[in-house]
């Protein structure tokens, strides 16, 4: 996951669409690739020295009561970038989701292909990220998996309107639902870890959603041509617990 958050964290992801230092270059494959992106710029260390790092394969959970995620999405105009790195689109203010007594704003969203988490080794067509920051500075990450079926219309607008260019920009006044980008079940696995890509920071709360959405396998094949595999390689999950929610 790529992530630029406003200011304090801008350069040191790819969500947003200008930066006053750019930060060093990275790619996902060959010399700038995850191999090398602690030995690209010093901020980068915990790329590799890192023992909470992400993503990873889950394949053990401790079920729990965990707190019901209160989404508090409206509508938003798209406005996506390709930065040759991911399609991401960063968010005013206004859009939020509550996970016990803790909110957390939304910030920006990208798209993986194909997910970068795995369910017992299961890889899917897709992982839409939504990246969330607290008024503490917490960072929080829904991870959605995407699968073949029918169309999630907000999904299916944004690749259907996805750049296909690297430093691309697609803006239109046209809205979309971001309630939409969920499942109808809520119920999730979290775990600690941290941003996929560089500076790869961790103490970020992983939130995955145990249902997937659905969009038509042309769109997933559309998404494909215009960033093929912008993954990072799993990191091991070591001593950490994977909670899963138990209730509905």
């Amino acid at each position: 996951m790529t992530w630029r958050l406003f200011t304090l964290i801008c350069c040191a992801s790819a969500g947003a669409t200008a930066c006053a230092t750019p930060a060093p270059p990275w790619t996902y494959a060959g010399e700038q690739g995850p191999t090398a992106w602690a030995r690209i710029d010093p901020a980068y260390a915990a790329c590799a020295t890192g023992k909470s790092q992400s993503p990873v394969n889950i394949v053990e959970v401790l079920p729990r009561d965990l707190p019901n995620l209160a989404f508090r999405y409206g509508g938003a105009a798209l406005r996506l970038t390709n930065n040759g790195r991911t399609v991401a689109q960063t968010f005013d203010p206004g859009h939020s989701v509550n996970l016990g007594n803790m909110q957390y704003q939304l910030q920006s969203l990208q798209l993986h292909n194909p997910s970068e988490h795995r369910a017992a080794g299961r890889v899917f067509p897709m992982e839409l990220q939504l990246l969330h920051k607290s008024a503490q500075g917490h960072l929080l990450v829904i991870a959605v998996m995407v699968k073949e079926g029918p169309a999630s219309p907000a999904l299916s607008a944004i690749i259907n309107k996805a750049p296909t260019q690297p430093g691309e920009v697609y803006e239109s006044a046209e809205a979309i639902s971001l309630t939409q980008l969920l499942p109808q079940q809520r119920t999730y696995m979290r775990y600690s870890g941290s941003l996929t890509s560089p500076p790869c920071w961790e103490n970020v709360m992983w939130v995955v959603l145990t249902e997937p959405i659905t969009v038509p396998k042309a769109q997933i094949a559309a998404f494909a041509r215009i960033l093929p595999n912008n993954v990072r390689p799993l990191a091991p999950l070591g001593r950490r617990t994977v909670f899963m929610d138990a209730t509905p």
